[in-house]
């Protein structure tokens, strides 16, 4: 009988052999351990960053016996919200850039039945804004109030944003 030699089928190929068996160089071996440890650092320092978000309220501005500006606000907004406290209304049909901005300071608040506060602002120079421009009063005038709501930082924003288009 005739021994049967089993044939022998190379496996690896010379050229990746040689690619394979050669140690990566510092760049390789470091570099990426040195990229990731820069991503983490600006990570970790985003938590240190502040960030103030705000909700924008619709402010009606009356004449009563002197002129003033009403809003209502509802929620977390309440609590950043306090006596004393001054805002800047940005009148509508007036561009902030151009004319400015109109200051209020808040003089009453009452709570309402339906759960809202009711927020009267004093306009500290009338209806002269931040630019000096005087804008001349119309009964159905209004604008927007911008209130800052928690401060908290970059990385506390973004993950509260992705937790609520996650539903967390």
């Amino acid at each position: 009988m005739e021994s049967h030699k089993e044939e022998i089928i190379p496996l690896r190929n010379p050229a990746a052999s040689e690619i394979f068996d050669k140690r990566p160089s510092w760049l390789m071996r470091w570099g990426t351990t040195l990229a990731l440890g820069v991503f983490i650092v600006v990570i970790i320092s985003l938590g240190f960053v502040p960030y103030s978000s705000s909700v924008n309220a619709r402010v009606i501005i009356k004449n009563d016996s002197r002129l003033k500006g009403v809003f209502t606000v509802s929620g977390p907004e309440e609590n950043y919200i306090s006596m004393g406290h001054q805002y800047d209304i940005l009148i509508d049909g007036y561009n902030r850039n151009i004319h400015g901005v109109v200051f209020g300071r808040v003089t009453r608040i009452t709570h309402l039945p339906t759960g809202e506060q009711r927020i009267d602002l004093e306009l500290l120079n009338g209806l002269t804004t931040s630019l000096n421009h005087t804008i001349k009063y119309s009964p159905e005038m209004s604008g927007t109030v911008e209130i800052a709501s928690k401060e908290t930082s970059v990385a506390g924003a973004i993950l509260k944003r992705m937790s609520h288009s996650f539903n967390l």
